[in-house]
């Protein structure tokens, strides 16, 4: 190997490490998208316990987190029949709110707030009607959507 050779060697492999060094140590992207992950699982929990439960179980995401509740006020848990305290669900296997603020860098740009009735279908949160198209609220680069009849979550954009 020549000096020459050698020298474009180094040379190209400086210009890579100026390139790709700083997306090893950029942690935004992993935790918005950890961050989508968890929202993501918490919505589908929160469908789970309110067909295992037959109680509705409000989700909450705007740009402070996410948290999910259940109406209870004793004797219904419903939010039709009456129900109006809201209790915070707790995680599994804890006595934590099932709760969470985004990371540092990480935006959520919309709102939603609706519930999961006993059999799953997603009602929205003020007027209690069943949502009646796909809503959605969008995590860093990705959106998290809520199909109306059926509460199926998915991320439809930025989703590679």
């Amino acid at each position: 190997m020549t000096l020459i050779e050698l020298v474009t060697v180094i040379l190209i492999i400086g210009i890579l490490a100026i390139i790709a060094v700083p997306r090893f140590f950029s942690s935004t992207a992993f935790n918005a998208s950890g961050y989508f992950q968890t929202t993501l699982s918490a919505v589908h929990y929160a469908q789970k316990l309110a067909l295992a439960s037959n109680c509705d179980i409000r989700v909450t995401i705007n740009p402070s987190g996410f948290q999910l509740e259940q109406w209870n006020n004793g004797t219904a848990c419903n939010a039709g029949l009456g129900a109006s305290a809201l209790l915070p669900v707790t995680r599994p296997g804890s006595s934590d709110a099932f709760a969470e603020t985004p990371p540092d860098g990480v935006s959520i740009t919309g709102a939603l707030s609706f519930y999961f009735d006993g059999i799953g279908r997603p009602h929205d949160a003020g007027s209690g009607t069943l949502i009646a198209a796909p809503v959605g609220v969008t995590i860093g680069t990705r959106t998290l959507t809520i199909e109306n009849e059926t509460g199926y979550t998915r991320c439809t954009a930025g989703c590679s």
